[in-house]
């Protein structure tokens, strides 16, 4: 990921212009310790899509296998 991510920020950077971090924060995890959290970061990471606006319902999202949008 590190080689991937220098080659892709070198590129962008270049072409932009720029020479401040294209993706901010390094990569960072952390350890879900209890059920609660683990709910919590499936629901956050399965809503994305329609949080961003990038879909208005979660069956147009082609790359989840996730419930269909309640919402």
């Amino acid at each position: 990921m590190r080689d991937l991510n220098g080659a892709y920020a070198r590129a962008f950077n270049e072409r932009h212009k720029r020479k401040d971090h294209v993706f901010g924060h390094r990569y960072s995890s952390k350890v879900i310790e209890s059920e609660d959290q683990y709910e919590a970061t499936v629901e956050y990471i399965v809503d994305n899509p329609l949080h961003h606006g990038f879909v208005r319902r979660l069956d147009q999202w082609r790359w989840t296998s996730g419930r269909p949008s309640v919402r």
